[in-house]
């Protein structure tokens, strides 16, 4: 376990050397944000929003598919090599991507892919889907603005018909990657009127109409239903029967931690509704346990006891918590 933690950290700390090569070269000038020190999701999402306002309202919502799995080791190390010249360290990083994946008790050798939540993942993404990058900055920047993050990717269009040459232009350029996009998860939005939105690194995004004035409408990001549900699960997970009979402080300290991650990152744009649900979520799962605990059934004995408390069992509050204004400012 200790080696293998070692192992980790070394190609970790190799990541983020190999994520800064392009930054010293002066790369990257797309609007891309890649998965690296100093490049937040956060800001990704404000060069998208920006493009709205200016007018950029067809956008492509791109999703590659099982991206992860198919990346060729052929491909990664030919792309390495473009600025990597050191043969060992070439070598090295063809070793870590044949490595054996144990499944179980199977052991298999797979011909491609990365697996993903490794630490090198997030940078070989970086490495390959430069190429996109470069090659849009270069002959399709005309059409929109592409906004990357790790695999995660969108263009920002003023038109449709510019979209769908955008849409035509990511089918080419990562068909020459090996890779490809994912059908069923792959569309053209037109969000100017605020009748359809997109998800975005976690964010649904959407036209909302001003309440000082309602012909006037601005880009609007919340947390996704797929990232609300996900936190839901987690909380329902950490308040369930199996833990009925665990410490209170042990139960708050482990929601604490799990609300104040999910806090930070989706404080920033217009959370506050979906916070609120949020946090009377956590408070309604807390009081259903500790009724539980006491031998009652519903919530209303877990609920006197919380807020008899006095300051909610030391529980964090979502509520109040929003940055509104532009996600890159607030990061900072």
């Amino acid at each position: 376990m200790w080696r293998a933690r070692c192992v980790d950290e070394a190609h970790g700390g190799f990541g983020r050397r190999l994520g800064e090569t392009d930054r010293s070269k002066g790369q990257h000038r797309a609007p891309s944000r890649p998965h690296r020190p100093k490049r937040s999701a956060h800001q990704a999402i404000e060069v998208m929003r920006e493009a709205v306002r200016q007018g950029r309202t067809w956008v492509v919502d791109a999703d590659i598919e099982s991206f992860f799995d198919r990346l060729g080791f052929d491909l990664v190390l030919d792309c390495l090599r473009e600025r990597i010249s050191d043969r060992k360290v070439l070598k090295l990083i063809r070793v870590i991507l044949e490595a054996g994946v144990l499944d179980g008790t199977s052991l298999s050798f797979p011909a491609e892919g990365s697996p993903q939540g490794g630490p090198l993942s997030p940078v070989l993404a970086n490495v390959v889907l430069h190429r996109l990058d470069r090659t849009w900055q270069q002959q399709y920047h005309r059409l929109g603005i592409l906004v990357r993050y790790a695999d995660d990717l969108c263009v920002l269009c003023p038109t449709q018909e510019r979209a769908e040459a955008a849409l035509a232009a990511l089918h080419s350029i990562l068909d020459g990657l090996g890779l490809k996009l994912a059908p069923a998860k792959t569309r053209i939005v037109g969000v100017a009127d605020g009748t359809d939105g997109y998800d975005f690194l976690g964010f649904h995004h959407r036209m909302v109409p001003s309440r000082r004035h309602p012909k006037f409408r601005y880009p609007a990001c919340w947390p996704s239903a797929k990232a609300t549900s996900r936190a839901r699960s987690r909380i329902r997970e950490m308040t369930g029967r199996n833990r009925c009979h665990a410490p209170t402080r042990m139960l708050v300290e482990d929601l604490n931690q799990f609300l104040r991650g999910w806090r930070q990152y989706f404080r920033l744009g217009n959370s506050s509704h979906c916070f609120a649900k949020l946090d009377r979520y956590v408070f309604e799962r807390m009081a259903l346990l500790i009724s539980k605990r006491h031998g009652r059934s519903g919530r209303g004995n877990g609920m006197k006891h919380i807020i008899m408390s006095g300051d909610r069992l030391g529980l964090e509050s979502l509520v109040g918590n929003v940055a509104y204004g532009r996600t890159v400012d607030a990061a900072r």
